[in-house]
């Protein structure tokens, strides 16, 4: 999972305390390491931190903050760039070195050797990550296609802070906020997930999926611009329903679910017995990967326990489940 905070300005009175605070609100994301790191830049002061969940080359070079060897850039990254293989092979036809097997270094050469707008079109995977130029004094924060990967942001008068959870966030600033009635009415009354970039608290907003905003901190702290690296495909295809079609999707679904098996820890799938969870399973099923672990969360409530599916595919797959029961 992993988390990200950070943040760069004039920090007020009380942050360092606040900061240590906020850091610990997400050490559940990252059991394997906790890093962090301050620097000063111009008049600025750049803090950054890191937690860390390995998967991906469980070497300590590995950890985060990561720092170019000219000390020109620097990156946090949560998340897992499933192509690095690939992208690394491209890279280093470009003449770019490496020193982990990380996916977190493949994704940090690729930016610093493309630039993020063009990196984030190659990748393939789910991240929020925060990206210094500190040659430049530019800084960019950026998230995956469909925003898997949580990155919150807060932009004031001391600077810009950012976390890959609110609370962190709320506590690393230290201050209150009027609350969004707009976002709260949603949830509440229309039983809608929030689905804008906004939060429940004014002024602190979500990077958006599919984009990067890029900031400057060469002086004061300014938002300069957002960028959209992908967007749907608009077109609509006459296509029918062909077993040409059918092959085509299925190769495609068996190719990302092997590239999600790249790991240098064990796998799981959380089975519920639906058509998403159970189709997974099933191509791991037929492409030979008998390490992959089901794990299925249980309920003795009839209204909501989906057992009888998962003892299906479960007997279908051949292989036990480890159920974790809710009501217990």
């Amino acid at each position: 999972m992993c988390g990200i905070i950070g943040f760069i300005g004039s920090p007020n009175k009380g942050f360092n305390s606040r900061w240590n605070e906020a850091q610990s609100f997400q050490y559940h994301r990252g059991p394997d390491n906790q890093s962090e790191m301050a620097l000063k830049y111009n008049k600025h002061q750049l803090f950054l931190g890191f937690q860390r969940l390995s998967i991906i080359d469980l070497n300590s070079n590995a950890n985060q903050p990561m720092v170019s060897k000219n000390d020109e850039s620097i990156i946090v990254f949560n998340g897992e760039i499933y192509n690095y293989i690939e992208l690394k092979k491209e890279l280093i036809l470009k003449g770019c070195t490496f020193k982990t097997n990380s996916d977190t270094e493949v994704l940090f050469e690729a930016v610093r050797y493309w630039g993020p707008e063009k990196a984030c079109s190659k990748l393939n995977g789910m991240w929020a990550f925060a990206f210094f130029d500190l040659k430049s004094g530019s800084m960019f924060l950026s998230r995956d296609r469909f925003g898997k990967k949580p990155l919150y942001y807060y932009l004031s008068n001391e600077g810009l802070y950012f976390a890959s959870e609110a609370k962190s966030l709320l506590q690393m600033i230290g201050k209150k906020f009027s609350l969004n009635y707009q976002v709260i009415g949603e949830f509440l009354l229309q039983s809608q997930l929030n689905t804008t970039n906004a939060f429940f608290l004014e002024d602190i907003y979500q990077i958006p999926a599919n984009s990067i905003i890029r900031f400057s901190f060469s002086d004061n702290i300014t938002k300069q611009e957002l960028m959209q690296y992908w967007d749907f495909p608009n077109k609509e295809s006459d296509e029918k329903m062909s077993n040409n079609l059918m092959q085509t999707v299925r190769k495609k679904f068996f190719d990302a679910v092997n590239l999600r098996l790249r790991s240098d820890v064990p796998v799981g799938i959380l089975l519920s017995g639906g058509i998403d969870s159970s189709s997974i399973a099933s191509a791991v099923k037929h492409l030979n990967n008998y390490d992959v672990k089901l794990f299925s969360a249980i309920e003795n409530n009839p209204q909501y326990d989906e057992s009888p599916y998962i003892d299906v595919m479960a007997n279908y797959l051949n292989k036990d489940v480890k159920k974790l029961d809710l009501s217990l």
